[in-house]
């Protein structure tokens, strides 16, 4: 066994340097053509299937011209051995061992002077002469096998001399002789001609003018049956050849074409068979025949050495060429093939412009419209196709234009207690959501910003939904971070033992309240004109936990029921800023007067909910010690009570 190396070139041919082979490989080439390559070669030598090819072995050396008879059944051979004529003419035998007397001696004879191609001995025939021919006919050694392809060889030689020239006046050659193969013994038809088919045929463009040559006929034969038989000479009917070549002489009568055999073989031809896995990477892909000469049939029909195989299949080539045989199969496989699908949005009919995802550098790009670019302007609606080949694969990417339908996103105002970390804002169907800052601007983020919930305050935020390019309008969503309430000290309440119309009240209604629960049973707010001195306990359920009140209930005379304070800063800070009673018991006919040093009146008011804030007519009074004085009736009792005491003005 030997190797043969192939480079595929896209585009172009196969070619190979080396001889025979028997092996398998696959490589990945610059032109993106995968090729998988199967060669199987056969030698098969010394199998000729012609006995006596030659013509050396004779039963009897001929002493005259037309020595191989006529043998109906293939079975008398008076002269030469395994070769007879099969029609009832005379072809001649000639053999050196013959006395040139008798016209069938070598190199004299009556074909002319020709020495043998090979050895002492060779065959003639009157090819055609008047309506005339003759034929030499042998039997294979073995029949052929059907559908395998033989190497058939033979010389032939133009001959002449003067015995057929005086008897024709001029000697011509044909341009058609060769060989007949059949599985019988051809019958005789009603002339003296066999009217066959020529299975190998010698160049009829090289017309057999040289007498002294031997001319080499060589052809292959595919085996259509079990074939036995080989008949060799200028088949036809009686009729003339269609073309004829004078050598010599220029007599009016017809002229004679005789021909001279010798060295034939019948071999199994060298096969070459080889087998090729080609990806289709691009559309000028050339498929080449292995035989450096013809003939070529392709399974298609064609009969050149290359074809294009720019379709899916199977390929076969077939070369019957100096007695080889070529046979390549090409099988064309598809490019694989990786989708990608795209969905892409039009704005407010402006343009958009889509790009290939697997876009790659010097690829090829074909979009069905000419545009071999890696993007494309649209302006339309519509599904657009692009297809790129890169490393033998192809890639079609589907972009499927169209206006957008683009509802805003549903939000929903939120309330978020203080202090929680990274809250989430509830917004329905997350689909291509986007948040903004601002109303307005090109500030984004596909994430939800981080919120701030160290202090109590709202914060607004905007969502929109994107869809491709595409935005919706912006829509507000309020947050509101609530203040995660604590615990208050304990409320005292003193009120007046003596009084039975009391409107005392325990608490007020809380903000964003869930529930209530008091100690004693109760679950409003609040609670009127509590029956007992005592601790009320509250528990207040809001959203950022539990908030408890504590209040104590506690009763005595209403005589002590009045405070005032003994100082305060009018300095508008808000704390301490007014000088006013602190009634925690029921009282009527209230009055209340403040004295500066000099005995005049800087306040006066029968409002218990009035208060002093430093000033006379709005004038600022200044710092230093007053004296106020203060009075109210008990309701139950009617007894009316004083209370006096110096406050100080501090500046």
């Amino acid at each position: 066994m030997h190797r043969l190396i192939f480079i595929v070139y896209p585009g172009n041919r196969l070619f190979h340097s080396g001889p025979e082979i028997l092996c398998c490989f696959r490589r990945i080439i610059k032109s993106a053509i995968t090729l998988t390559l199967c060669l199987t070669t056969f030698f098969v030598h010394g199998q000729d299937l012609v006995g006596n090819g030659d013509f050396e072995l004779y039963n009897a050396c001929p002493t005259a011209i037309g020595g191989l008879a006529y043998s109906a059944a293939f079975t008398s051979f008076p002269t030469v051995q395994n070769w007879v004529n099969p029609i009832a003419t005379t072809s001649d035998y000639f053999n050196a061992c013959s006395a040139p007397t008798t016209n069938a001696s070598v190199p004299s004879n009556l074909g002319g002077y020709q020495m043998a191609q090979s050895g002492n001995a060779y065959v003639g025939m009157h090819a055609y002469t008047g309506g005339y021919r003759e034929y030499v006919m042998t039997k294979l050694l073995k029949p052929m096998q059907k559908d395998s392809v033989y190497c058939v060889r033979f010389y032939i030689s133009p001959g002449g001399s003067s015995a057929i020239t005086n008897a024709y006046d001029k000697m011509t050659s044909v341009h058609a002789f060769g060989a007949h193969f059949s599985d019988t013994i051809p019958a005789l038809s009603s002339v003296p001609a066999l009217n066959l088919p020529f299975h190998v045929l010698n160049d009829s463009n090289v017309v057999l003018t040289d007498t002294g040559k031997w001319h080499e006929v060589r052809g292959m034969y595919k085996a259509t049956s079990a074939v036995q038989y080989m008949t060799i000479g200028c088949f036809g009917s009686n009729a003339a050849p269609p073309t004829i070549t004078v050598l010599y002489g220029t007599g009016s009568r017809s002229g004679a074409c005789y021909m001279l055999v010798d060295n034939v073989s019948v071999e199994p031809a060298r096969v070459d068979d080889s087998s090729y896995l080609i990806t289709l990477c691009d559309s000028d892909l050339v498929l080449t025949s292995r035989a450096a000469k013809g003939p070529y049939l392709w399974s298609t029909g064609d009969t050149g050495r290359s074809i294009r195989g720019y379709t899916v299949g199977i390929f076969k080539c077939e070369s019957l060429a100096d007695c080889n045989v070529v046979r390549d199969s090409f099988n064309v496989l598809p490019l694989p093939v990786t989708q990608l699908l795209h969905d892409t949005a039009l704005c407010d009919l402006k343009t958009v412009t889509v790009k290939l995802k697997a876009s790659f550098d010097g690829g090829t790009y074909d979009w069905g419209n000419g545009n071999k670019q890696q993007s494309v302007s649209i302006t339309d609606t519509g599904t657009y196709i692009c297809r790129t080949i890169k490393d033998c694969r192809l890639y079609v990417e589907q972009f499927k234009v169209r206006y957008p339908v683009l509802i805003p996103p549903l939000v929903h105002d939120t309330t978020i207690c203080q202090g929680v970390t990274l809250p989430k804002i509830r917004v329905d169907d997350t689909a291509g959501l986007l948040w903004h800052l601002q109303a307005q601007g090109l500030s984004m983020s596909q994430t939800q910003p981080n919120i701030n919930t160290s202090q109590p305050g709202r914060i607004t935020l905007y969502v929109s939904r994107k869809d491709g390019q595409c935005a919706s309008t912006r829509v507000p969503v309020v947050v509101t971070v609530a203040e995660r309430v604590e615990n208050a000290a304990p409320d005292s309440t003193i009120r007046c033992r003596d009084i039975y119309d009391r409107s005392e009240k325990l608490g007020t209604s809380v903000p964003n309240a869930i529930s209530y629960t008091w100690t004693n049973g109760a679950t409003d707010c609040c609670i009127d004109q509590p029956s007992n001195d005592g601790i009320y306990v509250r528990t207040t359920e809001i959203m950022c936990g539990p908030k408890v009140d504590t209040f104590i209930v506690t009763s005595r005379s209403c005589d002590h029921c009045i405070f005032l304070p003994d100082a305060f800063t009018p300095n508008g800070d808000s704390r301490n800023d007014r000088f006013r009673p602190i009634i925690q018991c029921a009282a009527t006919g209230f009055n209340m007067r403040v004295f500066n040093r000099w005995g005049n009146a800087v306040y006066i008011s029968e409002d218990k909910e009035g208060f002093w804030d430093g000033t006379r007519d709005g004038i600022p009074e200044p710092a230093g010690v007053y004296m106020y004085y203060v009075s109210f009736k008990n309701p139950m009792t009617g007894t009316l009570v004083f209370k006096k005491g110096e406050v100080t003005l501090i500046r």
